[in-house]
């Protein structure tokens, strides 16, 4: 499927749930970022198959759980209804991988595969899965404890914002939670 169809594919979903412009455009771009893993193309292209950055990193490198979870944790503080929005950012990205897994073929005419745990498991490694499961749910405690968190080594506003939109779902730390 290519990252036109994706994105409308996005777009009308986000509209038709009701969301701001500015979400819908969040939304319509979480359901196109999977494809970054594919600019590896042109330089395939140029290289005449030297390189083979698109065959062999294309559905691999961001065609993932974590990438999943870093994209929605980069958009989700940028939008209007925040929550509502990071989970619609969430399901915009997998709705990506679902229709890649149905409509989508690799260069050699079969089906792309979906390496979904790749960096996290292999097929037996579930342990590691799990302790990047709640290894991120503490950081995120931690964030709304500490007010910080990862992201800051990126960037202090978008690190502030993220905190502050936790602290707005769950209070701050030390306050009650009526």
């Amino acid at each position: 499927m290519n990252p036109i169809t994706h994105g409308l594919i996005g777009w009308t979903g986000a509209q038709a749930m009701g969301f701001s412009c500015r979400d819908r455009g969040l939304l319509t771009l979480a359901s196109i970022l999977p494809d970054l893993d594919g600019l590896g193309l042109p330089i395939e292209i140029i290289s005449q198959g030297q390189l083979t950055w698109y065959s062999s990193w294309h559905h691999q490198v961001t065609h993932n759980l974590l990438a999943s979870i870093i994209v929605t944790l980069i958009l989700f503080p940028r939008a209007v209804s925040s929550w509502r929005a990071g989970a619609g950012i969430f399901l915009a990205f997998h709705l990506h991988l679902l229709c890649d897994l149905v409509g989508s073929k690799g260069p050699d005419g079969a089906p792309w595969p979906l390496h979904y745990f790749v960096p996290f498991a292999s097929e037996n490694a579930w342990p590691n899965l799990l302790l990047t499961l709640v290894l991120l749910a503490r950081t995120l405690y931690l964030a709304w404890r500490e007010g910080f968190s990862p992201l800051r080594c990126l960037s202090e506003r978008v690190d502030t914002v993220f905190v502050t939109a936790l602290r707005q779902r769950f209070g701050t730390p030390g306050s009650s939670l009526h």
